[in-house]
């Protein structure tokens, strides 16, 4: 018997743990639509970058954007949808999640990798990203130290969200997958 996908897959994980390249992947694999919330959030606004609207705006600002953005793109059906690693730290769209997930519309998978490979690959990729957090004295944090503490912050609320933890470290096929297998229920 073949398991259906559950109508929406969301992609939760820290930054670096590949939410995008592998939601992409996904999204083709299963034949449906790819949302990025980042993007979805900043169409929303005249800011270019997510670093431009935290500048002008503040965080707040940033995430009413996305809470916006979630609760309309989840009216969609057979989608895909990477959030960014701090949406789901907020308590409008966790809510949102909790009552597609218990409605049996939304399969929530977390992305994640060892914490010195996302550090590896946030200065590969995104050598220019704002630092998310500073330290005690205000300095700013590198990557793995802040890798590290945004784990644990968020991992608690990762791990109730989500149906299954996909380890994003090894070869893609093997990785899309995995990711097929636990996008359907049951």
């Amino acid at each position: 018997m073949t398991r259906t996908p559950a109508s929406i897959v969301v992609l939760i994980g820290l930054r670096g743990a590949g939410k995008t390249t592998l939601g992409k992947a996904l999204a083709v694999a299963l034949s449906r639509d790819f949302e990025d919330l980042d993007e979805l959030a900043l169409a929303s606004t005249s800011a270019s970058t997510v670093t431009e609207l935290f500048a002008r705006e503040g965080e707040a600002a940033w995430r009413a954007l996305e809470a916006a953005s979630f609760e309309k793109a989840i009216l969609k059906d057979d989608l895909v949808l990477a959030l960014g690693g701090g949406a789901p730290m907020v308590e409008s769209i966790r809510t949102l999640i909790e009552e597609a997930r218990e409605a049996g519309r939304m399969r929530v998978l977390w992305i994640d990798a060892q914490d010195e490979v996302l550090a590896a690959r946030i200065g590969e990729h995104d050598p220019g990203r704002p630092p998310l957090l500073k330290d005690d004295s205000e300095g700013i944090l590198d990557p793995l130290s802040e890798c590290r503490a945004l784990r644990k912050r968020r991992a608690g609320t990762f791990e109730a969200l989500a149906d299954a933890v996909i380890d994003s470290q090894g070869a893609q096929e093997d990785i899309l997958r995995q990711l097929m297998r636990a996008s359907s229920p049951g």
